[in-house]
């Protein structure tokens, strides 16, 4: 009568081992993220690693389409192997992604294919979502200006000042003619040296500001000032608009729209933020991240130098 129990129990004790022996021959997956809120186009990092029981498998690894709903793709790390007695048992890779839309976005899974040599069942498994919150920095430049108050209505100017508008008119056309017809006498040629064109400039400028000494925090705050003032300054020539008074967040949708490079545009956002922490937060950089943004600043004009003017595109 005793023997019943003992069975019983013995039949779910293999059971339980079967199923641990079973869940030890999958492979499994692992997801971390470094951080779930970001400012505009700083960068997010993901780890995927897979874990692999001693058993070879075909493996399908990540593959990320070209577009992706308010992330873009920075990086890809090379994917490591680690191996135990000459056998796989684990792969990994990093991941480097950034975004340009504020708001609150889902990061998206990815799919990785294990299938068994042995022709086994094949294993799908989906890494993690993670819910990854956009925000922009306000635009702290500002000011407040007071309204102008009404101004009275001017009385009619008197016939005198038409008169003497137009004799001075005159004489100024009659001095035209003179100084034309004397220079054209006397064959004069003057050399004018040309204007320096929006790129010519900005070189010019960022070299005057290695001039500065970076030991003294009044030097850096100004360096990093003329960083954001050279590029959108910059821009506005190459654009044809008004662009000073414009955000990092502005400047970072720009020139992502021009095609910059992921990897530049998210130095150039580092860049960017450190300048106006610098200006507005009294924060000092360091020697290293002063060069790092002058690099990342002119690599930025430099290529948006290589595109074509508006007056260019619509030509073509």
């Amino acid at each position: 009568m005793m023997e019943t129990p003992k069975r019983k129990i013995a039949l779910v004790s293999v059971f339980c081992f079967s199923i641990l022996i079973n869940a030890s021959a999958q492979p499994s997956l692992k997801t971390t993220i470094d951080r779930k809120g970001i400012l505009i186009g700083e960068q997010i990092k993901i780890k995927v690693t897979a874990t692999l029981p001693k058993q070879d498998f075909f493996v399908k690894w990540i593959e990320i389409p070209d577009s992706l709903q308010h992330f873009e793709v920075v990086e890809k790390s090379k994917i490591d192997s680690t191996f135990s007695n000459q056998k796989l048992t684990g792969l990994s890779q990093t991941l480097t992604f950034t975004s340009f839309d504020s708001g609150k976005w889902t990061m998206p899974q990815f799919n990785i294919d294990f299938n068994p040599s042995n022709g086994d069942k094949p294993y799908n498994l989906y890494t993690d979502s993670f819910p990854v919150s956009v925000s922009y920095q306000p635009d702290t430049t500002n000011i407040l200006r007071d309204i102008k108050t009404i101004r009275d209505v001017k009385e009619e100017t008197p016939i005198w000042y038409w008169i003497a508008a137009g004799a001075g008119l005159l004489l100024l056309i009659v001095l035209g003619a003179w100084l034309y017809f004397y220079l054209k006498k006397r064959k004069r040629q003057v050399s004018v040296r040309p204007a320096l064109s929006a790129y010519q400039q900005a070189v010019k400028d960022l070299e005057k500001l290695k001039q500065l000494n970076l030991s003294d925090a009044a030097a850096v705050k100004l360096f990093h000032t003329k960083l954001s003032e050279i590029l959108k300054q910059y821009l506005a020539a190459k654009q044809g608009t008004y662009f000073i008074s414009s955000t990092t967040a502005e400047v970072l949708i720009l020139l992502n729209e021009k095609g910059l490079d992921k990897k530049m545009l998210s130095k150039t956002a580092e860049a960017m933020r450190c300048n106006d922490a610098a200006k507005f937060a009294k924060y000092i950089p360091s020697l290293q991240q002063s060069e790092e943004s002058w690099q990342a600043i002119k690599q930025a004009i430099d290529f948006t130098e290589q595109l074509p003017t508006k007056t260019e595109e619509s030509g073509t």
